[in-house]
């Protein structure tokens, strides 16, 4: 395995971590305060539903790694694009924010794209293996195919 490839897989799998970390706290969060009334309001429940789908995007990500199946990481990326992209979109909409608090959320989203980049890439990785162990193993069907077929005259 190549460096770059470790290097891959080190981030998916801190990738992993961090959909884990991030989706535990904000499920205790958002139970907190919807339990206790703070927020009266729909978004605890927002917050905890986004929270469960990314601890389940981390598992679909972690078995994907685990498993060297690209069909869960494309899972992982079929879920996590457009929410990234209705982020994003909202963060520039909403231009306005505190600037301490915007810093915060574009150092954060920067790091979730580079994320979402290096598990794409992860992705295409794993595409290609697949693809490369179909031919081999079709080739090595034809062989034998080729050779029960001259065995028999």
């Amino acid at each position: 395995m190549s460096s770059r490839s470790q290097l891959i897989r080190f981030i998916v799998y801190c990738a992993v971590v961090i959909r884990f970390v991030v989706g535990g706290y904000n499920v205790v969060a958002g139970a907190n305060e919807w339990i206790n009334g703070y927020d009266e309001s729909v978004l605890p429940l927002l917050i905890i539903c986004g929270a469960l789908l990314a601890i389940l995007c981390g598992i679909l990500l972690f078995i994907g790694a685990y498993r060297n199946d690209h069909t869960f990481v494309l899972a992982y990326l079929l879920i996590t694009t457009p929410v990234l992209l209705i982020i994003t979109g909202y963060l520039v909409v909403m231009c306005y924010l505190a600037a301490i608090f915007s810093a915060l959320l574009a150092i954060s989203l920067f790091g979730d794209w580079l994320i979402h980049i290096a598990v794409f890439v992860f992705y295409l990785e794993l595409k290609e293996k697949y693809r490369h162990r179909k031919n081999q193993n079709t080739q090595l069907e034809n062989q034998v195919y080729q050779r029960e077929r001259t065995s028999t005259f």
